[in-house]
């Protein structure tokens, strides 16, 4: 099977470099503050390459007619296949929305929707919402790895 996003691939990164975001994946888990409230745990996935785009007029007047206000754009995630990078590295079928990434700005975007689910290719597209404050979460510290080379693990 011909993968075309890859023939395409160069020819837009050309017009439109990727930027490197850190994803935030949810655990499922959740700890608990010093007050008592829950606070979801997510595991930190550091450089993985992004595209921002707009979204279709199709999907813009479909936000429109919700009244939305915010700042919602189209993601592209990619990352070599079999990497930590992977944008979605485990099958979750009920629960796909919901993690975070943090963009070289610093700003904050949600994961509301999986358009495209190509995680198997090395790329998803997903519809992402502008946070206006960072959100309270726990963060788990990163593994640490034996040489710094972790394309061998999935």
């Amino acid at each position: 099977m011909i993968n075309l996003h890859k023939v395409v691939r160069g020819v837009i990164t050309s017009l439109h470099p990727d930027v490197t975001v850190t994803l935030y994946q949810s655990t499922g888990d959740q700890t608990r503050t010093e007050r008592g409230d829950f606070v979801q745990t997510f595991e930190e996935v550091p450089n993985v390459r992004a595209q921002f785009q707009s979204l279709t007029t199709d999907q813009l007047q479909a936000l429109e007619a919700l009244n939305i206000t915010s700042i919602v754009r189209r993601v592209y995630l990619y990352s070599d296949v079999g990497t930590k990078q992977t944008p979605w590295g485990e099958f979750r079928p009920l629960g796909r929305s919901g993690d975070y990434f943090k963009d070289t700005k610093g700003n904050w975007w949600f994961v509301n929707a999986i358009l495209e689910d190509f995680s198997l290719s090395g790329w998803v597209s997903l519809q992402c919402t502008l946070q206006t404050e960072p959100p309270n979460i726990t963060i788990l510290p990163l593994p640490e790895t034996d040489n710094g080379d972790d394309s061998n693990n999935t």
